[in-house]
């Protein structure tokens, strides 16, 4: 299908991290239209804690009884670390008209649903459902599927990106805890649209300053949200063909069509990403995904003499990259040692064709491989003997050596943080691994408490930043 660009964004709020200043972000001019919908009264767990890939408990419904939010988040993208906090509608509404950016604060749905079927939805718009339509919880579903549908079954539907959260949690608990003495209890977050990724999982910690700063990075404001808030930049992937819109009903019953939600790149364009868990932000020395199409008719083998990769930085500088795959649909190579922080070109000359993409350069960009390519699976070790990556499994009380990307910039020790089971952890090493030299190696020390705790999750951070969780099996003790 034909690109079009992309005007409008619905960002629906269900109730209600590192930039200093605007950034650039590739194609993210695309979206000129933003709509806010504001739901309330669910708790992250309470919605999604049920759900494979996300760091969730089973809480109070299921995939039965809110199964709209379910199928929103298997065809696009959930956030499972978004944490509520203070949000001042006017006061944003305000400011975003005084920098001659259209804004508009809806008083009922019948409005939006007439804007958006004639195609005049302002640039940001905002829509706060329990002001509106006084619906809360499992009314809240009802609300948020006819508000998507009305810009799906609209034009404005290719130029538009979709982003769902909550206001607060109702009665309803969390087990995971605030990172900030700013933030408020996690909250259910998801972003659809043409644009949006694909089935992605994102694991990055969000607030509402993060759709904040994405309209502040859009618009090319001045910055007014905290130095580390993340954007929600990683919500789009804008080398895929554009995706058709899927109609949901609001009776959960009725069947629908999902035509239209498989990912595709166009020819020529190349996608660069995250090796370890699929994020846009890449740090020098690090191996990345490159996601192509039509690249080669069949794999190619080592050592990739017909395959030139090259990386031109924020400086205008290029330089060689070196490739450690090549296939059909995908190019694997490493972002050269000095690459400068900012917005990278990136060309990848094969056999049949060019492909060209761009990258977000920063030092310090940490992941850790697991067993899926989401980046929420197993920790992954490396048995020297046998050449295989296997599950981390260490007894307690030993050292175990995980594998990952984008922390060999770090500062210093001191600045790298693990967790596990809300345990400070011991790290010993982190930095370029010393037997392999593309990748980066954590090394920590197991605390013997942890011998027969199951299965546990392991968050590590570096300078602030967080990389992917992964799982640890540490038995049952039985």
């Amino acid at each position: 299908m034909k690109h079009s660009p992309v005007r409008h964004a619905l960002l629906i709020l269900t109730g209600a991290v590192c930039l200093a200043a605007a950034e650039p972000r590739p194609s993210l001019d695309k979206i000129d239209h933003f709509v806010f919908i504001v739901e309330s009264g669910f708790s992250f767990d309470s919605v999604f804690g049920s759900r494979p890939h996300v760091e969730g408990q089973p809480g109070a419904h299921n995939q039965t009884d809110l199964r709209n939010y379910w199928e929103y988040a298997s065809f696009y993208v959930i956030q499972d670390q978004f944490f509520a906090n203070s949000l001042d509608i006017p006061e944003i509404h305000a400011r975003l008209r005084g920098a001659a950016v259209t804004s508009k604060i809806y008083q009922s749905a019948q409005d939006f649903d007439t804007d958006a079927r004639n195609n005049t939805l302002p640039q940001v718009s905002w829509l706060d459902a329990p002001q509106i339509a006084a619906s809360r919880g499992l009314a809240g579903v009802d609300f948020a599927t006819a508000r998507i549908n009305a810009v799906a079954r609209s034009r404005a539907w290719y130029q538009s990106a979709i982003f769902l959260a909550f206001r607060d949690p109702g009665s309803y608990p969390d087990h995971v805890k605030p990172p900030a003495q700013n933030l408020g209890p996690r909250v259910p977050s998801l972003s659809i649209g043409p644009w949006s990724r694909a089935a992605f999982h994102d694991h990055k910690p969000y607030s509402f300053d993060s759709w904040i700063r994405t309209l502040e990075n859009r618009f090319h404001l001045q910055p007014s949200t905290p130095a580390t808030t993340f954007d929600m930049y990683d919500a789009f992937d804008f080398a895929q063909e554009i995706r058709e819109p899927v109609i949901l009903d609001g009776n959960p019953l009725r069947p629908y069509s999902a035509e239209g939600q498989r990912q595709h790149f166009a020819t020529g364009w190349l996608a660069n990403v995250h090796t370890c868990f699929g994020t846009w932000t890449l740090s020098p020395g690090s191996v990345v995904d490159g996601y192509v199409r039509d690249f080669s008719d069949e794999e190619i083998p080592a050592p990739y003499t017909d395959v030139i990769a090259t990386v031109r930085d924020s400086e205008n500088i290029a330089r060689r990259a070196e490739v450690v795959y090549a296939g059909p649909l995908q190019v694997n190579y490493v972002i050269p040692v000095d690459t400068a922080p900012g917005l990278a070109t990136v060309t990848i000359r094969g056999p049949k064709r060019t492909h060209t993409g761009t990258a977000i350069i920063a030092p310090v960009s940490p992941g850790l491989l697991s067993s899926t390519k989401m980046g929420d699976g197993y920790a992954q070790g490396f048995n020297d003997t046998t050449g295989e990556w296997i599950p981390a499994t260490p007894p307690a009380g030993s050292t175990l050596r995980l594998f990952g990307m984008g922390f060999r910039n770090r500062r210093s020790l001191g600045d790298v943080k693990v967790t596990i089971d809300g345990r400070g952890i011991k790290v010993l090493h982190a930095g370029q691994s010393p037997a392999y030299a593309n990748l980066d190696e954590l090394d920590i020390e197991i605390p013997a408490g942890l011998a027969g705790t199951g299965i546990q999750l392991l968050w590590l951070s570096v300078e602030g930043i967080r990389a992917n969780p992964v799982r640890i099996d540490f038995g049952s003790g039985q």
